[in-house]
Formats: structure tokens, C-alpha cells, sequence
């Protein structure tokens, strides 16, 4: 937050496509050699200054830590090989623990980034020459019995956005099951709070909710984390955010569908005599894809729309077939059909009798 915050002091670029968070720390537990620490800090900001210059942002995190924020373009498997090899000749006076997030595409998910880093430093790093990344670490063995909870996170995003509450459900059971065994380490269980966590924070984000869930999100974070043991009550609470706000969305997307549905049937009724009317030109009239609007007819009317246009031209037919005095080709012709042949196929289709049987049955005796 404070590199956001303050971008114009920190003078951090923001222009990039990708940011990578790193997090040293020198001296392990023990109390620093102030003299070496400020050598180790100078060795350390020299070094990568030297690999990455005029995109890299420093920052104390405590006495005897950096943050290292990098911003780059290039891919982010070579960024990491470059910074491994940074630190893998740096030769520093203390010993030196270095972690590193995942790469983000937004400068507002750095926080998410050092989260990262932070869990990594403070749970699975040692003293030496190799950067321990978060992803490398989630794809070890424990973690990869919890692979349902990150790799389920977009089709979970997905499913609230659009409102479909029973596949939310569907997908956080199945995330619950991949941790509800014994097999489940403590370390499998924190990598899974973050990722449900770091999921839950895009939630809350994407439907504007306010400071205070966003507060009371990060305070359930930091008890899970603490203590395992509260996991249960953590993913609960995560579910029923999930389930609340695809509730919402559905009621959300059930007004914008109605509105959208009478905007189509509207249309068709003032141009079913209008031989080009087909999906294609409503769709375009609507402003959104043929497919999704055949699948939405489908979906509300439980009937396909080429079959709803087929239907009213034949009742309006009808209507002419019994008030006027036109010919049957005059009437295919003024409902639509500029092939009689068509119109007569339809009107059989429909009736189940002939355009002049019809006539015949509704004509006084």
C-alpha cells in the first residue's frame, strides 16, 4: 500500500507489465552486526540496481530487511533467473534469506505479491544462495493436494460473476475435500488460506464492496494463518461471501436479462415482416453475440427464437387469412416469406392444415 500510495516521492514507475516482489533478510534470528548489516543492504541494492536500472524500488521493511520491488516487460521466467543469479554470486557479509511472490500484472497486487514472499520467508526459506519462489513452493508435493484450490479460482470467479450459485457450491466442496484428509499438512493449509484469501480480496474488489469486509477479510487471514485450527470457521466465512454476492449477481443479471428480453421481442414484433430478420441482425440491434442471444431466448422462453419468429408470422397470418381478402401469396409476402413455398411448409408446420383450408374453416357457411 505504501508504494501506491506514495508513487510520486518513491518516483517507481508504473508503467509495467509485470512486478515481482522480493524479501530479504538478513541475519536470520539472530541480533545483527549493524556494521555488516549496512554492508549487506548497500551489497544488496548495488547489486540489483546494477541488474535492473531505473525499474527497481527498495524498501526497509525492519532493521535487518529489504523489500525489492522490480517492474519489467520481460517474461517472468527470465526475470527470476536473472535475480537468482544476482544472489547466488552476491557474497554477503551475513547470512541471507531471500523469497520471492509470484509475478502480478497490476501494481495493485504487489500487496498480494509480498504476501507471498512474507509466507515463504517465514515459513519455508534457509540461509544460502537460492531465492525460494512462492510458485515453486506451491507446486512441491504437500501443496499439490490442495491443486483444486488454485487452479478452481477463475471457473470460481466466473461461476459468482454470472450468478450460478449451484456450481459455486460445487466448486468450494470440492476445494474442501482436497484439505478435509489427515494427509493435509499445516503447510498445505496456509498456502491454501492465502490463495482463498488472495480469491476472496478479487471478490470483494469486483463488487465494490466496502473497507470494512475488506478489513474484516484480512483480520480472518491473519487469525487462520496463526492458528490452523480456525481453518474450518476461515472457509466457511469464505463460502458464504461466495454464495452471498453470486446470490446478488443473479438477481443482478435476472433484471438485465428480463430488460434484455423484452428488448428483443419488441423488435420482433415491429419487423417480423421483414424478410432478413434473422439472429444475426438482432443480435446486432441488441448489441451482443448471436450465440448469447440464442442461448438466452432458449434459457427464458424455453423456445428457440427462429421457431418464436416462425410462430408469430403464421398468427399473423392467420389474422390476415381471416380479415382480409388477400391472395396466400400476398399474405406470405406481407408476413415475411418472399417464398410461398416456404410460407405454405411453415403454415402446414404450424397448423397442421393449409393457408386455404384455414381460410375455408373460419369463412361463414
Amino acid at each position: 500500500s505504501d508504494v501506491i500510495q506514495e508513487q510520486e516521492e518513491l518516483e517507481f514507475l508504473v508503467n509495467y507489465s509485470r512486478y515481482l516482489v522480493l524479501l530479504c533478510n538478513l541475519g536470520g534470528n539472530q541480533p545483527p552486526d549493524l556494521e555488516k548489516l549496512s554492508d549487506s543492504k548497500r551489497l544488496i541494492r548495488r547489486r540489483l540496481s546494477e541488474q535492473f536500472p531505473d525499474c527497481l524500488q527498495m524498501l526497509n521493511y525492519d532493521v535487518s530487511s529489504l523489500v525489492c520491488i522490480i517492474g519489467t516487460d520481460s517474461e517472468p521466467d527470465v526475470v527470476r533467473k536473472q535475480v537468482s543469479d544476482v544472489f547466488s554470486e552476491i557474497g554477503c557479509p551475513l547470512p541471507l534469506f531471500v523469497s520471492g511472490g509470484s509475478p502480478v500484472r497490476s501494481l495493485y497486487d504487489v500487496s498480494q505479491a509480498y504476501r507471498e514472499a512474507r509466507y515463504v520467508q517465514n515459513n519455508l526459506s534457509s540461509p544460502g544462495h537460492e531465492v525460494v519462489w512462492y510458485q515453486e513452493v506451491y507446486r512441491s508435493a504437500p501443496i499439490l493436494q490442495i491443486q483444486p484450490g488454485l487452479y478452481a479460482e477463475q471457473s470460481l470467479l466466473n461461476q459468482i460473476m454470472v450468478g450460478n450459485t449451484y456450481e459455486v457450491e460445487r466448486i468450494l466442496a470440492n476445494i474442501q475435500d482436497s484439505v478435509s484428509g489427515p494427509e493435509s499438512s499445516p503447510k498445505a493449509l496456509k498456502c491454501l488460506s492465502y490463495e482463498l484469501y488472495r480469491m476472496a480480496a478479487h471478490i470483494l474488489t469486483a463488487n465494490s464492496a466496502g473497507e470494512e469486509e475488506l478489513m474484516e477479510l484480512s483480520r480472518r487471514f491473519d487469525s487462520v494463518f496463526l492458528d490452523n485450527g480456525n481453518f474450518g470457521e476461515y472457509f466457511s466465512w469464505i463460502r458464504d461471501l461466495c454464495v452471498r454476492y453470486s446470490e446478488e449477481n443473479k438477481t443482478c443479471k435476472k433484471g438485465k436479462n428480463d430488460e434484455l428480453l423484452e428488448k428483443i421481442t419488441d423488435y420482433i414484433q415491429e419487423n417480423y415482416a421483414d424478410p432478413q430478420l434473422c439472429v444475426a441482425v438482432i443480435a446486432q440491434h441488441c448489441s451482443i453475440s448471436p450465440k448469447y442471444l440464442s442461448q438466452l431466448f432458449k434459457e427464458q422462453k424455453n423456445e428457440n427464437i427462429s421457431s418464436y419468429i416462425e410462430n408469430l408470422r403464421i398468427e399473423k397470418s392467420c389474422l390476415l387469412l381471416q380479415n382480409t381478402d388477400q391472395s396466400i401469396n400476398e399474405i406470405a409476402l406481407a408476413v415475411g416469406y418472399t417464398n410461398v413455398h416456404t410460407f405454405l411448409t411453415a403454415f402446414e408446420r404450424c397448423k397442421f392444415v393449409t393457408p386455404r383450408e384455414f381460410r375455408d374453416s373460419i369463412s361463414p357457411k
